[in-house]
């Protein structure tokens, strides 16, 4: 719905005249994204070299993109993050 009512569009042109190049949207985040959706987004940010995410959407679309971002950045399976930090 985001990217339908032009909202992405307009988060992209913000970036026209900065040091920053747009190198992918995903806009087919799932209503309840999955590991292996969450690890082939992670691999798409890992062989862009992204350096910076911006989600917008609700909370999967922001659990998806903070967790593939991890898995980009420190490698790894969903799982080896899941639980709690002690």
């Amino acid at each position: 719905g985001v990217a339908a009512a032009g909202l992405a569009e307009k988060v992209i042109g913000a970036f026209a005249d900065t040091e920053f190049e747009v190198v992918g949207v995903a806009d087919d985040v799932p209503p309840e994204s999955d590991a292996e959706f969450v690890k082939r987004a992670a691999a798409a940010m890992a062989e862009k070299d992204v350096t910076l995410i911006i989600a917008l959407g609700g909370g999967s679309v922001m659990d998806t993109a903070k967790i593939a971002a991890v898995l980009a950045a420190y490698g790894g399976e969903v799982a080896d993050y899941e639980g709690g930090f002690m």
